[in-house]
């Protein structure tokens, strides 16, 4: 059976009938060593389009071009006509099927002749087959009379039929007589094919990752405000719990709410744990227009830091030689009761405040939440929004225990692709959002030592870079490790690509990004690439696996030592 290209019936392609029979005759009597290429489109030098009806190519027989005409054909007095109506009437053509045939082939062997040698790389003369051209009438019977210009080797019709393969083959024997040097200059099997690949080429043209992440962002965008508005009506609670797993737009939320009691005159504090993500809380605050209310912005210990300068005798910092257990009683316990010694005492510039809005609740000690409450006017409001699967630090999660609380359940940051994984490590009631961009599974890699990781991302980046044309602050590297302790270790190049450890150079677009899960969490980029991803690894929990899968808006890569949705 002849291989067809391409391997569907001309009738299903917009072709006509006696084209569709003779197809399937090509396809059913030729051998495999036969392929037969139909409808194969072609545009000359001089701008001019046409279309080759059966193109035949033989590794050993040469390369035969073969117009197909129907019942609508007639030859008279040396003239060819259309016939139409059923044959009722008649018009010349402009071009003799001979014409068309021989025209379509010089155009094929000029537009493959070039690139062929340049392929084959083989001193075949002008072309590396024998070629020409034959006429098919099948549903015809031919005199025996044939006009000049035309050989019976060449004329195929209704009695060749039954021995179609024999009619070809004639045809293509036939033109040997004029190339008779290419007779001991075969294309071998692996040149066949690569000259097959030439005549009908496989052309990828993905769309621009950059342009695909740029329409998949504007769609994730559009569905975001359907959050905005479910905040309107909760804001009312005194005491609100926003419960919701990775990407299910709690800060976009939280954000909202803030705005709109800012809107009604009231003041706010709006706070989390990680500082850069209240510095991104700032910076999305600061682009506001003017509220008639105030909006103060900052993580935790900054307030607990801003206190201390405040207050007489300020905070004593343990110094870089204290063990972990003074550090860890420093920041949860002496800075917080700083704070609230301040706000207490009426010796803090800011506050107190009509509404409080606390993002990423889960980092929240649970002597904190009374010192919050020191801060608030009678009557004030307080919101939170966790997501307890996110816990990554090593004081025990406490979220106070309020009657209102609301739960999200889809996904509205990450593509379909993406939440699957993240909801799967994140073992909560979430789903993608229904009009969340498809995207593409999670790129995974063995990783292997840091030479060859590094080697690895290298060429990732140059991918997504210069080839998907991609910014750098678009990527971000993140591993359980620090930087100084990663399978990238001191990196600050990575194929030429700049490799930078600071948030702030990042959002700058000075390199990509290298940093931890923990210290990137609450922010997000449209690609993350993690490294070091190790089930067994106690830095490389299920939940810092969760926040740092989750971080990834559009593409995520994953180098793993151990399959990282191990659970």
């Amino acid at each position: 059976m002849a291989v067809m290209n391409p391997n569907t019936p001309p009738l299903l392609r917009g072709g006509n009938e006696s084209e569709n029979d003779f197809w399937y005759l090509l396809k059913e009597q030729l051998s495999d060593e036969f392929h037969v290429f139909h409808g194969l489109p072609y545009l000359t030098c001089e701008a001019k389009q046409g279309e080759v009806d059966f193109l035949v190519v033989h590794r050993k027989l040469g390369f035969l071009n073969i117009e197909c005409k129907g019942w609508g054909v007639q030859r008279e007095g040396g003239e060819w006509y259309r016939l139409k109506g059923g044959g009722a009437r008649r018009e010349p053509l402009g071009k003799t099927p001979t014409e068309q045939a021989r025209d379509q082939l010089e155009s094929i062997v000029a537009e493959l002749q070039a690139p062929a040698r340049r392929m084959l790389k083989a001193s075949f003369g002008k072309f590396p087959l024998v070629y020409g051209w034959a006429l098919a009438f099948p549903k015809s019977i031919l005199d025996d009379d044939l006009p000049a210009g035309l050989k019976e080797e060449i004329l195929i019709d209704g009695d060749d039929l039954e021995d179609l393969e024999q009619k070809v083959k004639e045809a293509m024997r036939f033109y040997h007589r004029k190339f008779d040097y290419l007779d001991d200059k075969r294309l071998d099997a692996d040149d066949f094919a690569r000259f097959c690949s030439l005549i009908s080429p496989k052309v990828d043209m993905p769309p621009l990752l950059s342009t695909q992440i740029e329409r998949e962002s504007r769609q994730i965008e559009r569905i975001s405000r359907e959050q905005a508005e479910v905040i309107r009506s909760l804001m009312g609670n005194q005491r609100l719990r926003v419960r919701g797993g990775a990407g299910t737009g709690k800060t976009v939320m939280a954000l909202h709410g803030a705005r709109l009691l800012a809107a009604e005159g009231r003041d706010v504090l709006v706070t989390c744990f990680n500082s850069k993500l209240a510095e991104f809380l700032r910076e999305s605050v600061d682009a506001w227009p003017d509220v008639s209310g105030t909006i103060d912005v900052d993580n935790f210990h900054g307030l607990c830091a801003r206190a201390g300068n405040e207050l007489k005798g300020g905070l004593k910092y343990p110094s870089r030689h204290a063990t972990k257990e003074v550090r860890r009683k420093f920041w949860q316990e002496t800075a917080p009761y700083t704070l609230m010694r301040a706000l207490d005492g009426g010796q803090f510039s800011l506050g107190p405040w009509d509404a409080i809005i606390v993002d990423e609740a889960q980092d929240f000690a649970a002597d904190w939440w009374d010192i919050l409450e020191v801060g608030l006017r009678d009557d004030g409001k307080m919101a939170i929004f966790y997501d307890e699967s996110q816990t990554l630090f090593d004081h025990s999660a406490a979220i106070p225990q309020w009657s209102a609380e609301f739960m999200l359940r889809e996904n509205f940051r990450n593509t379909k692709a993406i939440a699957k994984p993240v909801q799967k490590l994140g073992d909560t009631e979430m789903k993608p959002h229904r009009d969340c961009p498809d995207g593409e599974p999670p790129s995974v890699y063995q990783q292997q030592g840091p030479s060859k990781t590094r080697q690895q991302i290298g060429k990732l980046l140059t991918t997504l870079h210069q080839k998907q044309q991609l910014s750098y602050h678009h990527i971000a590297i993140l591993s359980p490790h620090s930087p100084g302790n990663s399978a990238i270790q001191g990196a600050t190049e990575l194929d030429g690509h700049p490799i930078v450890p600071d948030i702030d150079q990042w959002y700058d677009g000075d390199g990509v990004l290298h940093t931890t899960i923990s210290a990137f969490k609450g922010l997000q980029a449209e690609v993350i690439i993690l490294v070091d991803i190790d089930p067994d690894d106690p830095r490389c929990s299920r939940n810092a696996r969760y926040v740092a899968a989750s971080r990834a808006i559009n593409r995520l890569h994953v180098f793993e030592k151990g399959h990282w949705l191990d659970c």
